[in-house]
């Protein structure tokens, strides 16, 4: 029967280890810090990523020197795994010598073992040198031959240090090898944490911002009876396309921005930055989600298709770097959104005005600087740049200008649309079409009315999706319609 500890470690009654050696990552630390600093260079110097593919060829010691050279990690927002610190500890004041042994980089090893304090001795991977498996192995027997040692780790890479270990402390391992060291009478433990990894990567998923994607399905409203019903399967695989693809990019996003999340008094909560979900298993799943979206987006129109790689690309782009381009940022996010209505269009083939994309890249233009807007006027005014973002505090009021007044110019668009050629045609009694404006800038003024008043969600379309007077309005538009035709 396997011990299963939590995260209240007692003394166990036996005789301690006289020399513990831990190790890093998946260890004491809840993932893996090679990785971390990959995507913390992408992160901050993306145009560094034929580099970082040029030093992956030159070697495993010497491509994670180079990672740990140029991403420094900051050690004391890492996630530790607190299990095996209590443990550590418990040993440590029972007398034992305490030894950090990993493959990773001396540099990032030497920085955890200054900031807990609790080594005695540092073993890691120099530039010159991949202490691996039995390497590292080799090494610990050097520094004190014919001492028997414990050793405290997950055993992925290292089953010669657990098979030489006179008792080993396996922290959250599979079922083989727990099984493994029990045949061989050497588990001391096993410490196991309590993480749901399937709930933490639904959270991380995001599954509530989907409701975002419900404007792909807007264009079969708008354009009811002007397409043919066989058509409607399409639009909802190309729904379901852009939540797996919107997830995929979720993902990523949360991957690159780990350090700062950590330092985020909210955000730190999040799976990938608290540990809870380890980091691999996160970009393994964000590459599935784009796999199952590439699928989805298979058996859409070719224009719809595009348009899903364009959003890709450019929410990829946005996480890499172009969120920190003020003013900038507002079009990006403005023309994501526009995309999905216009892929919605595309997917049921209805034609569209060029009238209608510039009414809906100025009203989603509007919705953008209401998000901007909501997170500078929370800032402390004394606070220099926001995070990763490019603005200051005092931005706020130019940005409530240009969302207020790129909410008039899409309502005065939309009545140049309703009065348009592409549209009058369509309906009996066009002019009616009119009323639609005043309900449109009536709901937006509401919206930029509770961003003033500090009470809008920090996603203003996710506040409209959830707002029963969107709703209302929105029925009064639709009513608007069926009375012009």
């Amino acid at each position: 029967m396997l011990n299963v500890t939590s995260s209240r470690v007692e003394p166990s009654p036996d005789i301690p280890a006289s020399i513990l050696v831990v190790d890093l990552d998946r260890t004491l630390v809840r993932g893996d810090v090679l990785l971390e600093g990959i995507f913390g260079i992408l992160a901050q110097r993306p145009w560094l990523l034929a580099r970082l593919l040029w030093e992956l060829l030159q070697g495993r010691a010497r491509f994670k020197s180079w990672i740990a050279e140029h991403c420094l990690l900051e050690p004391t927002l890492l996630p530790y795994n607190t299990p095996v610190l209590e443990y550590v500890r418990s040993q440590r004041a029972r007398g034992a010598r305490i030894v950090l042994a990993t493959a990773a980089n001396e540099r990032y090893a030497a920085a955890v073992a200054d900031h807990l304090g609790l080594f005695d001795a540092v073993i890691a991977s120099p530039a010159d040198h991949h202490l691996a498996g039995r390497a590292r192995l080799d090494l610990i027997e050097q520094r004190w031959p014919g001492q028997s040692f414990w050793y405290v780790g997950d055993s992925v890479g290292d089953r010669s240090i657990c098979d030489a270990a006179a008792r080993s402390v396996l922290v959250n391992p599979t079922r083989p090898v727990a099984r493994r060291v029990q045949r061989a009478g050497k588990l001391e433990r096993v410490l196991s944490s309590d993480r749901k990894i399937w709930r933490s990567l639904m959270r991380a998923m995001r599954p509530h911002q989907w409701a975002k994607n419900a404007l792909v399905l807007l264009p079969g409203l708008t354009s009811w009876g002007f397409y043919p019903i066989e058509r409607l399967p399409s639009l909802f695989i190309a729904c379901g396309a852009m939540c797996l693809l919107a997830s995929a990019v979720y993902l990523f996003n949360d991957a690159l921005d780990l350090s700062a999340d950590r330092a985020h008094p909210k955000k730190r909560h999040r799976p990938m930055a608290s540990g809870e979900l380890p980091l691999r298993l996160g970009i393994g799943a964000t590459v599935v989600l784009f796999i199952l979206a590439a699928a989805c987006a298979w058996t859409l129109a070719p224009s719809a298709q595009v348009l899903l790689v364009a959003y890709a690309v450019i929410s990829t782009a946005y996480s890499l770097g172009l969120k920190r381009v003020p003013v900038a940022d507002l079009a990006i996010l403005a023309s994501l959104y526009v995309g999905r209505v216009v892929l919605g269009a595309e997917a049921l083939e209805v034609g569209y005005s060029s009238w209608f994309l510039m009414f809906v890249t100025l009203a989603f233009l509007s919705l953008a600087a209401v998000k901007r807007y909501v997170e500078l006027a929370a800032m402390d005014p004394a606070t220099a740049v926001s995070n990763r973002r490019g603005y200051v505090a005092s931005d706020a009021p130019l940005i409530q200008i240009l969302g207020v007044a790129a909410a008039f110019s899409a309502s005065i668009v939309l009545a140049l649309f309703t009065t348009s050629e592409a549209v009058s045609p369509r309906y009996t009694i066009p002019d009616r079409l009119l009323f639609l404006c005043p309900l449109f800038l009536l709901y937006m003024l509401r919206v930029w009315l509770s961003a003033n008043r500090r009470s809008m969600h920090h996603d203003p379309v996710a506040y409209v999706l959830r707002d029963p007077a969107a709703y209302i309005l929105g029925l009064a538009g639709l009513a608007v319609i069926l009375l012009a035709r």
